[in-house]
């Protein structure tokens, strides 16, 4: 890891970058559209994208410093920064999300699954 948090205190090392995301809540309202050949059905567009983060967690190892200060800061303010500006996180990474996932959507035939659970 490299950096710095708000150019104040410098961020350097090797050792353990570990976060954990609990309790992901993704909302949005979805249309779908058929593919282009009409086997499988992909993501055309997401109104009002939204999401909440419960918690986030951090067991950051670097140099047995500043890892309980990173920690902390990280258990006690990122979440929070992160829910505060969901909106925008949410309507920049969508279609880049989208643009990921309609290739894999597209290798599926997805009429012959919904016939293989029906």
């Amino acid at each position: 890891m490299e950096g710095d948090i708000w150019t104040a205190i410098p961020l350097e090392g090797r050792g353990k970058f570990d976060l954990q995301v609990h309790h992901l809540t993704v909302l949005g309202k979805i249309f779908l559209k058929p593919s282009e050949d009409g086997k499988s059905i992909l993501v055309d567009r997401v109104e009002n994208p939204k999401f909440f983060i419960e918690k986030i967690a951090s067991t950051t190892q670097l140099d047995d410093n500043f890892d309980d200060i990173f920690n902390a800061m990280i258990g006690d303010l990122l979440a929070g920064y992160i829910n505060r500006f969901n909106g925008y996180f949410a309507s920049i990474y969508t279609q880049p999300s989208m643009d990921l996932l309609n290739p894999v959507l597209d290798k599926f035939d997805t009429w012959q699954i919904l016939a293989t659970i029906l």
